[in-house]
């Protein structure tokens, strides 16, 4: 569980230190269902709510980003914000009266209680990132969190390799979820995003490559390189608009739970836990060992192999309806006269059907199906 920042629990972004008398029980009931809790932090902006701020203020611009450039406060402004002569000009109220110069305006959020917390740009590298790290290791000594959820990195390998340090230094088993936008564009440089941060990737646990990825234009190589984290060797989530669950399960991907767009990865989870999903060994179209071929070659194929039984998820990258058999070369000891073949029913994303090796499978544009294969008996 991630816990964003703009919340009742922690409301100051990039400051989860102001509400630790309520953080730590919610994090406390986590931890009695299982669960483990990550806490939105990162150092890209700091909110006008920290304790330290005008001491950071008065040392000019070592901390505090100034200057013309993109403001990320123009470009996120939601409500209020949306009013050009305010979020365009300062970023936020409590800024316009009591900072009118000397900063970059970033993140803005309507809190629940109906204030504002205002942001300020900070540099990629300084002496602030001490504090951060120190910060870190009070998180999760004093509040029993997790790990971290990074929307963005404010920082370099050497950083990124000491704040994963920290963190396995104050509690086994720390994770670290990287989230990005789609910084190929112009207000972010036209930098692609696995380029950028491929350096920090082996301190990652996991990926949500989010806001601006085109799910339903864009090739298969594009979502095993730019989107998944499978050559990197980590799991990845969609976010925009809810990516696409049919292509995204050729991937091991779903939306998140509880994200707005997308529906529930729920029913899919639940075919996993049903299935066996943990432990199994992945072989993906990429994979020359992948023991499913589909014989369209617009449709891509990945299997989720167990001893004895496999889930097959194949999607459909064509433009216009398509059907597609599948072509099984197994493993030894897998026989395909003894196989039984499965299209089960799941929750907004497929119907039950009944299939036989050599029948074809009708794909519609972007959509797919999942096939459950399992050993008769004597195999």
């Amino acid at each position: 569980m991630n816990l964003h920042q703009g919340q009742k629990e922690n409301p100051y972004i990039n400051y989860p230190f102001c509400r630790d008398e309520i953080l730590k029980p919610k994090i406390q009931q986590a931890h009695r269902m299982g669960i483990k809790y990550k806490l939105y932090y990162t150092v890209r902006e700091l909110t006008t709510h920290a304790q330290e701020f005008f001491a950071v203020r008065s040392l000019g611009d070592e901390i505090l980003l100034d200057g013309p450039a993109f403001r990320i406060a123009e470009h996120f402004k939601e409500g209020f914000f949306e009013q050009k002569e305010t979020a365009e000009s300062t970023g936020g109220p409590w800024l316009c009266e009591y900072l009118p110069e000397g900063y970059r305006p970033a993140w803005q959020t309507l809190l629940p209680d109906g204030d504002y917390d205002c942001s300020v740009a900070t540099v990629g590298l300084s002496r602030w990132h001490n504090y951060y790290l120190e910060g870190l290791s009070w998180m999760v000594g004093e509040t029993g969190a997790d790990g971290i959820y990074l929307d963005g990195a404010g920082y370099d390998r050497q950083i990124m390799k000491r704040v994963r340090k920290v963190l396995d230094g104050s509690k086994e088993g720390c994770l670290i979820d990287f989230h990005s936008g789609n910084n190929f564009h112009p207000n972010y440089g036209l930098n692609n995003v696995l380029g950028q941060y491929m350096e920090l990737l082996p301190s990652v646990d996991s990926l949500w490559i989010g806001e601006g990825f085109d799910y339903e234009g864009t090739a298969p190589d594009y979502w095993l390189i730019e989107i998944s984290g499978i050559p990197f060797g980590l799991m990845g989530d969609m976010l925009h608009r809810g990516g696409n669950k049919w292509r995204g399960m050729v991937f091991g991907m779903t939306p998140r739970c509880n994200w707005p767009e997308g529906g529930s990865p729920l029913p899919i989870w639940q075919l996993w836990e049903r299935f066996g999903m943990e432990g199994c060994t992945v072989h993906g179209w990429w994979d020359e060992e992948c023991p499913v071929l589909p014989t369209h070659p617009s449709c891509k194929a990945t299997a989720y192999v167990r001893e004895e039984r496999m889930l097959v998820a194949v999607a459909s990258w064509a433009e216009e309806p398509v059907r597609t058999a599948l072509e099984f070369h197994l493993p030894e000891g897998w026989e395909v006269a003894a196989l039984r073949f499965t299209v089960p029913y799941i929750q907004d994303f497929q119907d039950e059907q009944p299939f036989c090796p050599g029948d074809s499978l009708l794909m519609e544009p972007a959509h797919g199906h999942i096939v459950i294969v399992e050993k008769g008996k004597g195999q």
